[in-house]
């Protein structure tokens, strides 16, 4: 037998049969504005769910604007990433090493050549990677001063990762001098990279490359540093500093500068003259009769991507 209940006869307090849902563990409901292809993550403060796009593989490598750094450092230091730069952000460390100075030759002939360009470091990796680096940003070489001397070779760019990231060290080169940093795997070309920390990839300009070179547009290019002119014409660079103008008695004169297409240009040289000094990030600078000019100094240039 049922008997109906008198709600009435239970008095004002009916809360005791008002239901409350759980929300522990097991009892959260699923985020509303969920789109096709997404899937459902903790969020990063681990206090609910969200919806996110599904992964759809390993990260792409994304190359930077390189004539736009976010930041650029002429001075040795150490690297801090920004607050607003996520640990898991991938970004690019560009190290070019300081030019050689020019020489000088002040004799009745004049044999000197000039600077060669800075050499190049890249870096690829997470955010997290490179903070408390420290680093070494190589100054531009002095300049030859007196009869048939050469300039000063400049200082090298390197960066060591911090002791909790492996302390491992990275210093420019004329060759091997492109790094993918860190743990997990990315795609360059197509090809899947598992990330190591000795890990390189070498890049060769085997011909030369046309539509930018305004100057010795015959010049060969170099993925180093630019030789700086001396029995011929200095040489492009394309990652590294460009070398600057030199002059050669017996095989010609050789006074303009190179250019660089990521890095700095070489100074112009002059056998009756002043040479001119290398620009920033590496240039080579230009060989002089009265004065050399001396190598551009070089850079590390930081792009978030």
């Amino acid at each position: 037998m049922t008997k109906a209940v008198d709600m009435a006869n239970l008095g004002s307090d009916t809360d005791q049969f008002a239901y409350t849902h759980p929300t522990g563990a097991g009892y959260e409901h699923l985020p509303a504005g969920a789109a096709a292809g997404q899937t459902l993550l903790r969020n990063a403060g681990n206090t609910a769910y969200e919806w996110a796009d599904a992964a759809t593989g390993v990260d792409q490598i994304i190359n930077p604007t390189f004539s736009s750094p976010d930041s650029t450092f002429t001075t040795s230091g150490t690297y801090s990433k920004p607050a607003s730069v996520a640990d898991d952000d991938y970004m690019w460390v560009f190290m070019v090493s300081g030019g050689t100075g020019g020489g000088q030759d002040t004799s009745g002939s004049f044999y000197q050549s000039g600077g060669r360009g800075g050499n190049p470091l890249l870096l690829y990796g997470k955010a997290s990677n490179f903070h408390n680096a420290t680093y070494v940003v190589g100054a531009g070489g002095a300049a030859g001063v007196g009869t048939d001397n050469p300039g000063t070779v400049g200082g090298t760019s390197s960066i060591t990762l911090h002791a909790s990231q492996g302390g491992f060290s990275y210093t420019a080169s004329a060759n091997n001098f492109i790094y993918y940093i860190g743990g997990g795997s990315v795609i360059i070309g197509g090809t899947t990279l598992t990330g190591g920390f000795t890990g390189g990839n070498s890049f060769k300009m085997e011909s030369i490359h046309t539509g930018w070179a305004t100057v010795n547009t015959g010049s060969d290019y170099e993925q180093g540093g630019g030789e700086g002119g001396y029995s011929g014409e200095a040489h492009h660079s394309v990652f590294g500093g460009g070398g600057g103008g030199g002059s050669h008695a017996s095989y010609g004169y050789f006074p303009t500068g190179s250019q660089s297409f990521l890095s700095g240009n070489g100074g112009n040289g002059s056998n009756t003259g002043a040479g001119a000094a290398g620009a920033l990030h590496g240039g080579g600078g230009g060989a002089g009769r009265t004065s050399a000019g001396a190598g551009g100094s070089g850079s590390m240039r930081v792009y978030y991507v």
